[in-house]
């Protein structure tokens, strides 16, 4: 599930997140129920390309689906 933000510090301008431990090293992808590693497949895609693409970027909320992306 990600960790979608609920809203913003107005004195600070930070984000305020549903959940304080905000992490990227895996996520559960709901539709199959599996923990996917997102920060691994990110960095594969950065240290191949130099950069993350923007469809890449848009990919990161079906991280099951990116997953099969980068595997074909």
């Amino acid at each position: 599930m990600l960790n979608l933000p609920s809203s913003v510090d107005l004195l600070s301008g930070d984000v305020i997140r549903r959940q304080k431990n905000f992490s990227i090293e895996s996520v559960m992808d709901t539709y199959y129920g599996e923990e996917v590693p997102l920060k691994s497949l990110l960095d594969d895609i950065f240290y191949t390309h130099g950069r993350v693409r923007p469809h890449e970027r848009v990919l990161c909320w079906f991280p099951k689906y990116l997953e099969y992306f980068l595997n074909t």
